[in-house]
């Protein structure tokens, strides 16, 4: 039976790929599309539906896109604190999450991109300030587990994919952890449409050393990506709804619903993008549970 979750995991990272396989074709349809010859200066604006609104400039678009693209090959760093309510009670955590672009790329991605690969590396570290506790036993704070992300693909000026793995490092503080090490694959694509974002993002782990105690880890996480950009830096979309897939519980535990609302702009040259999430889990344990995050996020060089 343990080589079922590794099964399992494979099927759904080879659909993952299918998908994003399948959402690239009108990628590059539209990439052909838009090397056509430029119609004559005389022609009315009027006459070309595909472009750019003149309310929003295409600086305006690439850093809307840069704010919430998940592949965007930016140097950044988010804080965010999240709230959970549940039957089991209040849960506090401040989660920091880094990225570094890479300045080497793999073979096949400089094949494949002609001049458009992108690499990079994401860390993520929560750190729980508040969480529920039990009769009789105290509230537990710490760190939780360490997710770093690595990522390689290419793009062009609207749309990216790539894959990589993902790597979680048991430095949970007691049961803040999983207590386990585990690995896996992981693969994205995004999609661009005017003020559009489109993108989809999975990763699976599944643990393959740590303390015996703790029960073995076989899960795939798939994150849905739609954001609309308006002209004045606001942004709506979808929260960051993971949904989880346990291969040893055989369902799924995780199935939230929730929206974003972003806003970006500059201190100075620095810019920035805050953010505020709600989110509602489906299948939380004894009932339904609420999720506020409340972040911004920092992106560096141009």
């Amino acid at each position: 039976m343990r080589c079922r979750p590794a099964t399992l995991a494979l099927a759904a990272v080879a659909g993952s790929l299918a998908f994003a396989l399948a959402m690239a074709r009108p990628a590059s349809a539209q990439a052909a599309g838009a090397a056509s010859p430029a119609p004559p200066a005389s022609a009315s604006p009027a006459a070309s539906p595909s472009a750019t609104p003149a309310d929003l400039s295409t600086e305006d678009m690439q850093e809307a896109s840069q704010s919430v693209d998940p592949l965007a090959p930016k140097r950044a760093f988010t804080i965010e604190d999240e709230n959970t309510q549940s039957v089991a009670g209040p849960n506090n955590q401040v989660n920091l999450v880094g990225q570094i672009p890479l300045t080497f790329n793999p073979p096949f991605a400089e094949m494949l991109a002609g001049g458009h690969a992108l690499s990079f590396v994401r860390l993520k570290l929560p750190i729980v300030t508040t969480s529920p506790t039990n009769s009789g036993v105290d509230a537990i704070t710490g760190t939780g587990d360490l997710t770093v992300s690595w990522l390689a693909g290419f793009g062009t000026a609207r749309s990216r994919w790539a894959a990589g793995a993902v790597l979680k490092f048991p430095t949970g503080s007691g049961a803040l952890g999983s207590g386990k090490w585990s690995a896996g694959p992981a693969l994205g694509y995004t999609y661009e449409v005017r003020r559009w974002t489109f993108g989809v993002y999975t990763a699976t782990s599944i643990s393959y050393a740590g303390t015996r105690s703790r029960p073995p880890l076989a899960q795939t996480q798939i994150t849905p990506s739609i954001t609309y950009a308006f002209a004045d830096g606001w942004s709506v979309g979808n929260s960051d709804m993971q949904y989880t897939y346990d291969y040893y519980q055989r369902e799924f535990t995780n199935l939230p619903v929730g929206l974003r609302v972003a806003k970006r702009y500059k201190l100075g040259k620095q810019r920035a993008s805050t953010y505020f999430e709600w989110e509602r889990n489906l299948t939380a344990v004894g009932g339904t549970s609420v999720t506020m995050r409340l972040g911004t996020r920092f992106i560096f060089g141009p």
